[in-house]
C-alpha cells in the first residue's frame, strides 16, 4: 500500500503518509520503547506527528537527527479510497450516536444516510462550496475602512490562535495584504463555549443593502397542516459554503495579534449574508413544493412514509447538485412534530 521514502525526500501536505517502526536502530534496540504505527498528514512547518510508546519507567533522550521511525507514502491509487473509508467509518460512528430519529425508523434512516454520505460534512474541512451564488459587497467608491485590532486578553489568545489555524486549514480564510481591516472579538455562546467573530459593523454601514424577503413563519406553519411526517435538515456552517466574489474578498479582511487575514467564503455578520443564503436556498429547492427553507434550515413535510423518503432523497440530490452539505447532528428525521424555527 505504500512506498518507503528515502532520506531527503520532500514531503507534501496534500498526501497521506504511513509511519512505522525501524527494522533496526536506536529504538529497536531499546526494550519497552516502540513506535505506534499510524497514518498521518503533514502539519504546519513540514512537521509530521510520530507517536512513541514508552512502557518503562525510564526517560529516553535522543539527539537531533536520530532516526526514530520509517515513513512511507501511500500510493496514489489507494489514497482516495483510503480517505473515503476513513470518512465513511467516521460517519457511521456519528450515525450511531447523533442521528435524531425514533427507534422504529432507525434502520430506514441509517440506510438513507448511508446512501447519501457525501451530503454530510463532519468537520469544516469537508464543507461544500457552491457555485450557484457568490457573495458580493457593494461599497461604491467608499475608501477602505481600516480599524485597529481590539486588544485580546491574554487568556483568550490561545482561542484566537486555534480559530485562525483551523480556518486556515479548512480554507475558510487566507493571509491578506488588504487595505481594509475589521477587528475581531471572542464572544460566549449559550453553551458557554467561545465563538470567534469579526466585527464588521463599520463595513455594513457602507454596504448597499440587498432586499430579499425571508419566509413568513405563519405561512410555513400553515403548510404543515396535513403533514404526518416531517424532517428538518440543518446546513453545516451554511454561510461558509458560499464563496466570496474575488473582487470583494479584500473587504472581509480582519486583523489580530498574529496578522491580517481575509475570508475565502461568506463570513457571518455581513448584513446581506442572510439574504444571499435565502436566495441560494430558493434556487436549490425550486419546484420542490414539499420543502421549504428558512435561511439555512430546510423543512421537508409529507403525508405518507414512502412519499417522505422520496422527498428527502430529492432534497439530498438538490444539495449534491449545488455543492452543499449538512450537519448530521442537527438533522431530525421522520418526526410527527418538529422544533423547526423554535430558536429563530
Amino acid at each position: 500500500m505504500f512506498d518507503e521514502l528515502k532520506k531527503g525526500t520532500e514531503l507534501s501536505n496534500s498526501r497521506l503518509y504511513e509511519i512505522f517502526s525501524l527494522d533496526k536502530g536506536s529504538l529497536s534496540s531499546e526494550p519497552g520503547l516502540m513506535v505506534g504505527n499510524a497514518v498521518a498528514k503533514i502539519q504546519s512547518l513540514y512537521k509530521i506527528p510520530v507517536h512513541l510508546v514508552n512502557s518503562t519507567n525510564k526517560t529516553f533522550k535522543f539527539k537531533r537527527g536520530t532516526a526514530i521511525a520509517r515513513i512511507g507514502s501511500i500510493l496514489e491509487e489507494n489514497l482516495v479510497s483510503f480517505e473515503k473509508e476513513i470518512k465513511n467509518a467516521n460517519l457511521e460512528k456519528k450515525v450511531e450516536t447523533e442521528v435524531n430519529v425514533l427507534p422504529e425508523h432507525k434502520e430506514i434512516v441509517d440506510t438513507l444516510i448511508s446512501k447519501n454520505r457525501d451530503v454530510f460534512a463532519l468537520k469544516d474541512s469537508e464543507l461544500g462550496h457552491t457555485e450557484t451564488v457568490k457573495m458580493e459587497i457593494e461599497t461604491g467608491n467608499h475608501e477602505p475602512i481600516k480599524l485597529k485590532p481590539y486588544r485580546t486578553p491574554l487568556h483568550k489568545r490561545s482561542i484566537v490562535n486555534k480559530a485562525i489555524d483551523e480556518m486556515l486549514e479548512a480554507g475558510i480564510i487566507r493571509r491578506s495584504k488588504s487595505s481594509w481591516c475589521s477587528p475581531i472579538v471572542i464572544v460566549k455562546k449559550k453553551d458557554n463555549s467561545n465563538r470567534f467573530c469579526t466585527d464588521v459593523r463599520k463595513l455594513n454601514n457602507i454596504t448597499k443593502s440587498m432586499s430579499y424577503p425571508l419566509p413568513v413563519i405563519d405561512d410555513i406553519l400553515a403548510l404543515l397542516d396535513k403533514a404526518k411526517y416531517m424532517t428538518s435538515l440543518d446546513m453545516k456552517s451554511g454561510f461558509w459554503q458560499v464563496l466570496m466574489s474575488d473582487k470583494d474578498r479584500e473587504k472581509t479582511a480582519f486583523g489580530c495579534l498574529i496578522g491580517l487575514y481575509e475570508y475565502n467564503v461568506m463570513p457571518f455578520g455581513l448584513q446581506n449574508s442572510p439574504a444571499v443564503f435565502s436566495r441560494l436556498m430558493e434556487i436549490v429547492l425550486e419546484e420542490l413544493p414539499f420543502a421549504v427553507a428558512y435561511i439555512d434550515d430546510i423543512l421537508i413535510y409529507s403525508s405518507t412514509l414512502d412519499e417522505h423518503l422520496s422527498h428527502i432523497q430529492q432534497v439530498f440530490d438538490r444539495l449534491r447538485k449545488h455543492g452543499l452539505k449538512l450537519k448530521l447532528k442537527k438533522c431530525q428525521f421522520l418526526k410527527n412534530e418538529t422544533n423547526y424555527l423554535v430558536s429563530k
